[in-house]
Order: structure tokens, then C-alpha cells, then sequence
């Protein structure tokens, strides 16, 4: 009786003890502590981050591999060449011609052609926005933050008279990701405004 009565007072501490160990044993949730930021998710210890942001938190924007330009528009061109003179010889408008150029090292002078439009429009008229239906062939920025000089020529008999340019870097102006973007400002001759699809 008296070393039962001995066993029976260990019992409390072997149930302790198991529960100690149970509790020891027990695998702590990796995520805890962790606070992924703008949506992400914490998997097994790491944040999964959705598209457009990185870093070991999702705290951080994250480029566009690449920019696919959907559709081009020009939204301001010179009426007349710089003497005055009709763009064309019979004195109708400017056969439009895009082009988007690479630019040397001190990101201003144009280096080499990047995208020349094969459409062109015929006679258009200044103050109007000209739309091109088509972006043939495609255009695809990449990289994106680089400097990009959007051009305008008038097309005639397969010589170009150039109209002006905007030079952008499109890692400048997209953190909210936006459709449309407008490359033009107040003193600039030409404007353009392009749809833009975001390659991840």
C-alpha cells in the first residue's frame, strides 16, 4: 500500500511532463511575427507578393519587365514646318510617321532606331487628335527604364521631314501601373499619347 501510495504521487508529475514535451515538440507557425505589406501572403515563412511589388515584405515596387504599347495616338503636331511653309507641296497636312528612337550615353542625342511605325496617316490636320488603328510592326518597350525618344516625321515620298520629339523613360512615370500615358508637355511641338500593357 505504501508504494502504490508513492507511485500514485508521481503521477501528476508525469502528466506534466508529458504535456511539457507535447508543447516542445509542437512545430511553431513560420508566419508568425511576419507582415507581408500591399496583399501579400505569408507562405511557410516567406511572403508571397502579388504582381508589381517585391522585396522580403512586398515593400518595394517592382518594374515591368517589359511595356507592350497597345494602341498610339499623336495628339499635337506643328500646323506648318518651321519657315511657314505647307508640310506638303500642294499645301494639304503632314503624312504622319512615329518613330521611337534609342538615345547615346548622355541620354539626349538619338542614337539608332528602336521602332519605326509602317503606317502612316495621309493630310492630317493640326489641333486634331490622330489616331493609329494599328501598331504594326509591334512595339515593345525593353528595357523600360531607359531613355526613349518618341519622334513625329512627315512622310513624303519616302523621305522624312522630322517634326520633333519628347525624349521619356517610362520607369519615371508608372508606379500606379497607369493604362494610358500621355508623353507630352506645355512647350513641347509634338505630344503623343500611348495604351500601355505591363509584361511581369
Amino acid at each position: 500500500m505504501e508504494q502504490r501510495l508513492r507511485f500514485s504521487q508521481f503521477i501528476p508529475l508525469l502528466i506534466f511532463s508529458f504535456i511539457l514535451l507535447a508543447q516542445s515538440c509542437k512545430k511553431a507557425d513560420p508566419c508568425e511575427g511576419i507582415t507581408c505589406q500591399n496583399d501579400g501572403v505569408c507562405v511557410d515563412g516567406s511572403c508571397q507578393c502579388p504582381t508589381g511589388w517585391e522585396g522580403e515584405f512586398c515593400q518595394t515596387k517592382s518594374l515591368p519587365a517589359a511595356i507592350k504599347i497597345t494602341s498610339l495616338s499623336i495628339t499635337k503636331f506643328p500646323e506648318s514646318m518651321a519657315n511657314g511653309a505647307a508640310w506638303d507641296d500642294d499645301g494639304s497636312g503632314p503624312d504622319l510617321l512615329p518613330y521611337v528612337l534609342t538615345l547615346e550615353a548622355d541620354n539626349k542625342t538619338p542614337k539608332d532606331v528602336y521602332w519605326g511605325s509602317k503606317i502612316n496617316t495621309t493630310n492630317s490636320s493640326a489641333g486634331k487628335t490622330i489616331k493609329f488603328p494599328l501598331i504594326s510592326p509591334p512595339l515593345t518597350i525593353d528595357p523600360v527604364d531607359q531613355y526613349y525618344a518618341f519622334f513625329l516625321y512627315d512622310y513624303d515620298d519616302g523621305g522624312l521631314d522630322g517634326m520633333g520629339g519628347i525624349i521619356v523613360n517610362f520607369a519615371e512615370h508608372i508606379d500606379d501601373l497607369p493604362e494610358t500615358f500621355s508623353i507630352s508637355c506645355s512647350t513641347c511641338i509634338v505630344g503623343f499619347e500611348v495604351n500601355l500593357e505591363y509584361i511581369f
